[in-house]
């Protein structure tokens, strides 16, 4: 039958029953959600459906020091676009209005496109990070000039074919 708890789950593979017992956990409050998620991702380290899924959770509960933990935890070791899209979406709410919001939303955006670069779905996050330089604020004609240099140079670094 449906397992109850993480421990009925510790010695199987029944993959169904793990998804089916994690896709519930979205229901939960994420207090009761946490230690689902944390059983099933140490048995699926990988799956980056359900990492998104245990961040979304915690963001939406406004846990963002759990949610940095789990960025720490979570975008190295399963280094998949859509985790990356998911922590600059973290980022852009995060720091929307914090004094130095733009430059830490930019040091973010360099994070993940220096994780990303080479990942032919990375597409969104590119022109992301191309929309950003383009809409932040500058003043006079040195930050014109430094906006267009920084687009010029990161689209070039968008649209570069790796070397093999």
């Amino acid at each position: 039958g449906e397992p109850s708890s993480t421990s009925d789950l510790n010695l199987t593979w029944d993959i169904d029953s793990w998804i089916d017992f994690v896709t519930e956990a979205k229901f939960k409050p994420i207090e009761e959600a946490r230690p689902v998620y944390r059983e099933f991702l140490k048995t699926f380290p990988t799956a980056v459906k359900y990492w998104k899924m245990f961040i979304e959770q915690e963001i939406e509960a406004k846990n963002y020091p759990e949610v940095d933990v789990l960025f720490k935890e979570c975008l190295l070791k399963v280094p998949h676009v859509s985790l990356w899209q998911c922590y600059l979406n973290y980022c852009r709410l995060t720091t929307k209005n914090r004094e130095n919001g733009t430059k830490i939303l930019e040091q973010s955006y360099s994070y993940a496109i220096e994780n990303v670069k080479y990942d032919t779905n990375a597409t969104p996050i590119w022109k992301d990070y191309l929309q950003f330089l383009q809409d932040s604020p500058i003043s006079g004609v040195e930050g014109e000039n430094a906006r267009a240099t920084k687009i010029r140079e990161t689209f070039d670094k968008a649209v570069e074919i790796p070397e093999v």
